[in-house]
């Protein structure tokens, strides 16, 4: 009966923590500022919007790079090919800007209340109580916050990569069609297509390519240049990204190009490595746990695209709720922590850094730099310890 009563009490905890911690975002982004401007600031939205405006016009958007356009959509040279078609469904061209912004917001919730529910039934099947945790942990999603904040597709993109998981046996076509449109960010859904190559999921891979492919071709047509032409100025015309967005390595090294290769290869490495540790055994909607790890530090990344760490924070509750002794609870609890509320964690981290080096009259590149490094040799850590955890679990079920 003590027991019973003490398990209630710590699920009655984490229910408030995670509360409190999400409230705490919520005010911290909307009513503090992540950068300094409270409320809605639509900034990514309304420059991504005017790619895909100026798309369906016939523009072709890196030819504009220098004209009088450009400041309407410096952001949008970063967009590929395809994005500049595809990128309608998030950010639609089509409409006016106010419209657009009433889609924007309407499209977010819907995908949040669809996510969340194949989050839930997913972790349902491994324990009830896991997956009531998955649903309160994806509706309270720091995440969502920074995404609507922002105006930002990246919420969007990663719930697709969730939702095309689940689903990639049974609707195959709907599973490629979310994965095309997930990879208008390729920085964010490259290592999910890559996990799912190496576990052999083909089909929605194929679909996902012919959508990008045929979007791809859409763009070229209606801008009357070629397709290859396209990739070159996407490639070679786009604005330089921030050394702070280079991955994992953008504190080692001052050389972008470097520190952007180094990064891939190590994100590479990460999923290869522990895709093929990872017993079989373990519920097959877990394993993609690496590539949603590593989507966070391989390559460059927005703090609006932390959504997919749901699951390996998920994978550490379920972890700690294994666990009898409680340092290794409180660790694995921490760790839980660390991925779905290390976003908001690390701005608050930067913002203190900021001002300090402000105040001291140094070079703030090292208070931008240094949380999401150390953030992100947080996230290896916790998919090494994940890896190694599963092997101790599920090998000795195996025996």
């Amino acid at each position: 009966m003590k027991k019973q009563v003490s398990c209630n009490s710590g699920r009655y905890f984490m229910f408030a923590f995670f509360a409190v911690l999400s409230l705490f975002s919520y005010y911290y982004i909307f009513f503090i500022g992540h950068r300094g401007q409270a409320g809605l600031t639509w900034c990514d939205f309304i420059t991504q919007r005017a790619v895909c405006e100026y798309t369906l016009k016939g523009f072709n958007v890196y030819a504009l790079r220098g004209t009088s356009f450009a400041e309407d959509i410096y952001m949008g040279f970063h967009a590929v090919p395809w994005g500049c078609f595809l990128g309608n469904i998030f950010y639609p061209g089509f409409l006016s800007l106010e419209a657009g912004k009433i889609y924007f917001l309407f499209m977010n919730i819907t995908v949040l209340i669809a996510a969340s529910y194949i989050f839930y039934r997913k972790a349902k099947a491994v324990s009830g109580e896991l997956g009531f945790f998955a649903l309160m942990m994806s509706l309270l999603s720091v995440d969502f916050l920074f995404a609507l904040y922002m105006g930002n597709g990246g919420f969007i993109v990663c719930a697709f990569m969730l939702i095309a998981w689940a689903l990639c046996d049974e609707h195959p076509y709907l599973a490629g069609a979310l994965i095309g449109l997930a990879m208008i960010k390729p920085q964010t859904a490259g290592l999910f297509c890559l996990s799912m190559l190496l576990m052999k999921h083909i089909k929605p891979l194929i679909i996902g390519a012919a959508v990008d492919i045929a979007a791809w071709l859409a763009v070229s047509v209606i801008t009357n240049t070629g397709m290859l032409e396209l990739l070159y100025e996407f490639l070679f015309s786009s604005d330089s990204l921030s050394m702070t967005n280079a991955g994992v390595f953008s504190f080692a090294f001052s050389n972008q190009l470097v520190s952007m290769g180094m990064s891939m290869m190590l994100g590479i490495i990460f999923v290869s490595v522990l895709q093929a540790y990872t017993p079989e055994n373990v519920p097959e909607y877990f394993r993609i746990y690496p590539a949603m790890l590593a989507s966070a530090f391989w390559c460059y990344g927005n703090i609006t695209e932390g959504y997919v760490l749901l699951l390996p924070a998920v994978i550490c509750l379920w972890m700690m709720m294994k666990q009898h002794s409680e340092l290794k609870r409180f660790t694995w609890f921490s760790l839980c922590v660390w991925c779905a509320y290390g976003p908001v964690i690390r701005s608050v981290m930067r913002r203190i850094l900021h001002t300090l080096y402000r105040t001291l009259a140094h070079d703030s590149v090292i208070s931008r730099q240094l949380p999401r490094t150390v953030y992100e040799i947080g996230l290896i850590a916790i998919g090494i310890m994940i890896c190694i955890e599963l092997r101790q679990t599920y090998m000795e079920d195996a025996q």
